[in-house]
């Protein structure tokens, strides 16, 4: 989105929302229309921070930092890394609907089974309202078949 230069400090990502427990800061000037909650490398570090505190539910914390903001926006947009770590079900967890984006090989294919199963055992655990919005195919190459 175009901060890749500008020096963030800890406060002014998502970090330190979710692992220092902070207000949602959220960048002072739209980019493409859009208001942004920056992150950075620390980011990678937040699954060590937050192992071992057992002062709130680790996977509501996301939840928690959007929740005095969910009221401003139509809506909320999480990106989350290709794996199912804290901080992608931490996004779950916050999301009430989700978007799929599969590349079209069997592999990627594969994964997507147990993207799935976490969304099924989320409901199951008491959170209903997540819902699959879409999926999306990604990176198709026709001569592939």
């Amino acid at each position: 989105m175009g901060l890749g230069e500008i020096k963030l400090k800890t406060e002014q990502t998502i970090y330190s929302a979710i692992a220092e427990e902070t207000p949602l800061y959220i960048w002072e000037k739209q980019i493409h229309g859009i208001h942004l909650v920056p992150t950075n490398i620390q980011l990678a570090g937040t699954e060590q921070k937050i192992f071992h505190d057992l002062t709130i539910d680790n996977r509501q914390r996301l939840k928690f930092a959007l929740s005095n903001v969910l009221d401003q926006y139509d809506y909320i947009l999480i990106d989350c890394p290709p794996s199912l770590g804290i901080l992608s079900i931490m996004s779950l967890v916050a999301a009430s609907h989700v978007i799929i984006p599969v590349e079209t090989q069997y592999k990627c294919y594969l994964g997507t089974n147990q993207l799935l199963e976490t969304i099924a055992r989320l409901k199951k655990g008491g959170h209903q309202k997540l819902q699959i919005a879409c999926i999306i195919p990604t990176k198709y190459d026709n001569r592939n078949l």
